[in-house]
């Protein structure tokens, strides 16, 4: 955990923004590349069995099928990353610093200033809320065309039967080159 190491970044760089820096980097680097793991094991395998299928390379699965899928989902995963380094930040603030919300609000806790720690309360809430909510509306206008909506006047079943029926074709275009997939939905 990110507090047990607050006293070794304090040993090795001090009080002041390097030591904050680490604490948050360390607090958040390796939970970011779990969830990201995730991420990348949740891409359907027919995205990257079809990439091959058109004769992608590595590189191009990669960067064209693996990141492509993956990238609304990374951004929910740095939106809830966001919100850890809020937590260590406040930590490290506390702990390794001379500046800083949380110095402020430790310091006026010190003192039993009872308003200042509740605007320190509020501003921290305002400030985390607002980064959130801000990170929400990019990726809803990012990523309008991943939420799957049907037509007007048709219920999702009836698009699935209709689905079913057709045995959708999809024309694909990779490297100018088109190819006709059949789906057996």
């Amino acid at each position: 955990p990110v507090p047990a190491l607050v006293p070794l970044t304090l040993i090795w760089l001090g009080i002041g923004e390097g030591s904050k820096v680490t604490l948050l980097w360390i607090g958040t680097f390796f939970q970011l590349i779990l969830l990201i793991a995730d991420d990348a094991r949740r891409v359907p395998k027919e995205f990257i069995e079809t990439g091959r299928t058109l004769g992608a390379s590595a590189f191009a699965l990669m960067k064209d099928v693996l990141l492509r899928a993956m990238l609304p989902n990374m951004v929910d995963s740095l939106r809830i990353t966001l919100g850890w380094c809020w937590t260590y930040l406040l930590v490290a603030e506390i702990v390794a610093s001379s500046s800083g919300i949380g110095y402020e609000l430790w310091t006026a806790r010190r003192y039993g200033k009872t308003p200042e720690v509740f605007a320190g309360i509020l501003t921290i809430g305002i400030i985390g809320l607002a980064s959130d909510q801000a990170i929400r509306f990019l990726h809803r206008r990012w990523f309008r065309d991943t939420s799957v909506t049907p037509p007007d006047g048709e219920s999702f079943d009836s698009v699935a039967e209709r689905v079913r029926r057709a045995r959708t074709r999809i024309i694909s275009e990779y490297g100018g080159q088109t190819v006709l997939v059949v789906s057996h939905v």
